[in-house]
């Protein structure tokens, strides 16, 4: 979509920014598999492809990193499209069959979804998934095109221990296991969302959900009308529920956030779902961000998704969630943590920091400190034999685990 381009929504237009998406700061291998991301190609992003690859590619590298940031189909299918003799057959061999492996897990991986769901149906549990395979589908159009793993379900937080039950009949467990007497407590924790499942037999995952997000449910699952107003998708040939696209893209910018954007492959999920949001969608998401708080989040993304795959967003919405220079120093430090070769890792202590900046004002950050030191996270509780011990655990014995998890240890960034 270019700088001229708008949307029909009762008569309004969107002003969308334009962007380069080859950056010439970037190595070769970095600016190919940005245009690998670019989902719908047009003439001009594939001959800069065949620019780049004429110049010389690292092949090592460019399948490294694809590979690190979900995004080897892709590669494969704008390499495959190019026809270029001077891409080794052997890199398109590795990534076709890399492709078509991600192709059969993915088909398992849908149908399985597709029978709990059938299973959460007959029992009268109002289900909705998210991400997995139906985003995948629905977004992509090919089930291979897009990497996930756990499956995501989100249901009504009157149903989650029913809705676990039933999962045990088809062989998924706890990954952390929770003491019966502290259950409700545990889904009704502040900082708890869902529940992890794993099945017992192939280790395929589960992610059971009441909120899809610890702080920033967008959802309203006790609302009749919510309930109603979703939208529909193709799963296997049946149609199932799915949230509505501008609050799927709220969710996957939360998402995103959450893990600081360390996968590219989640700002291309940004970037399809943003060509096809309308006027409505925008304002309704920068009006809901500003509510709910959450503006810094979700004009991250927004942000990255724009600079560095195009990403058509209006200005309206650029303007009202990404106003000030502190959001540029945001977009900046994400960047050098994915695109510097050097910036390979960066301290807990440093994580903790840009996501505490993520708040919108100083009472949310300060609340999340507090979160943070005096409540137990899934892995705590499941080691705690009663409630009282579960919600009030030594102070500072876990002052000390934190310090050690945030100063002295080095983490990659999170996948």
């Amino acid at each position: 979509m270019n700088a001229n381009s708008s949307k029909p929504d009762g008569g309004h237009a969107l002003t969308i920014t334009p962007r380069e998406v080859v950056v010439n700061a970037l190595s070769r291998e970095w600016q190919l598999l940005l245009l690998s991301g670019k989902l719908l190609s047009d003439a001009s992003s594939d001959e800069s492809a065949r620019e780049l690859v004429r110049g010389g590619v690292n092949w090592d590298q460019v399948q490294a990193l694809a590979a690190q940031h979900g995004l080897t189909a892709l590669l494969y299918r704008c390499l495959a499209r190019l026809e270029a003799s001077e891409i080794p057959r052997d890199v398109l061999g590795r990534l076709w069959a890399a492709t078509e492996m991600q192709r059969h897990r993915n088909r398992r991986r849908a149908e399985e979804l597709s029978s709990l769901l059938d299973l959460l149906d007959k029992a009268g549990i109002l289900a909705v998934p998210f991400k997995g395979p139906v985003l995948t589908q629905s977004l992509y159009g090919d089930i291979a095109l897009r990497e996930f793993g756990d499956l995501d379900i989100l249901v009504r937080h009157a149903d989650v221990l029913r809705a676990r039950s039933l999962l045990a009949t088809k062989g998924y467990v706890d990954a952390t296991p929770i003491a019966p007497e502290l259950e409700v407590a545990f889904i009704s924790a502040k900082r708890q969302y869902d529940f992890e499942l794993v099945h017992e037999t192939t280790g395929a995952m589960v992610e059971l959900h009441w909120k899809t997000n610890s702080e920033f449910p967008v959802e309203r699952l006790d609302d009749a009308t919510w309930w109603a107003a979703l939208d529909t998708a193709e799963l296997n040939g049946n149609c199932v529920r799915n949230l509505r696209r501008r609050e799927l893209l709220l969710v996957l910018l939360l998402h995103g956030s959450k893990h600081q954007w360390s996968r590219i492959g989640w700002l291309v999920d940004i970037a399809l779902l943003a060509r096809l949001c309308e006027d409505g969608d925008w304002h309704w998401l920068a009006s809901t961000a500003k509510l709910m708080r959450c503006t810094k989040r979700a004009g991250l993304g927004l942000k990255l998704a724009q600079s560095l795959l195009n990403a058509a967003v209006p200005d309206f919405t650029m303007r009202a969630l990404c106003p000030t220079p502190t959001m540029e120093r945001m977009v900046r430090n994400v960047k050098d943590s994915l695109l510097e070769p050097d910036v390979e890792t960066v301290s807990q202590f440093t994580w903790l920091r840009r996501d505490v900046s993520l708040y919108d004002t100083g009472w949310q950050r300060l609340r999340q400190m507090a979160l943070l030191i005096m409540t137990p996270n899934a892995s705590e509780w499941s080691h705690h034999a009663n409630k009282h011990n579960a919600i009030l655990a030594p102070a500072s014995a876990r002052t000390w685990r934190l310090i050690k998890k945030y100063m002295f240890r080095m983490t990659d960034n999170v996948a």
